[in-house]
């Protein structure tokens, strides 16, 4: 269950008088915010980008000098920003 969705729905049961304001906090404080980037979709960003990576540099002396040139750029763009 999400703390954002648990928020917003909480909420709701307060004001249609489901549960009462300190229940809500009793509720809240049971679920405490997690700030961590969930594992598997770190793991499938690497994944998609390694095989991006792959795929170009299986295929880097068929791609056109120019094209070449703009990929390696593009890839230095956000470090250089």
């Amino acid at each position: 269950m999400k703390r954002k969705w648990l928020l917003g729905e909480s909420e709701k049961w307060v004001n249609e008088g489901i549960i009462r304001p300190e229940q809500r906090t009793a509720i809240m404080n049971r679920y405490q915010q997690q700030d961590r980037l969930p594992l598997m979709f770190f793991l499938s960003a690497l994944f998609i980008g390694l095989a991006c990576l792959s795929l170009v540099a299986a295929n880097w002396q068929v791609i056109p000098e120019l094209i070449r040139m703009l990929v390696i750029i593009l890839f230095y763009l956000p470090f250089i920003c």
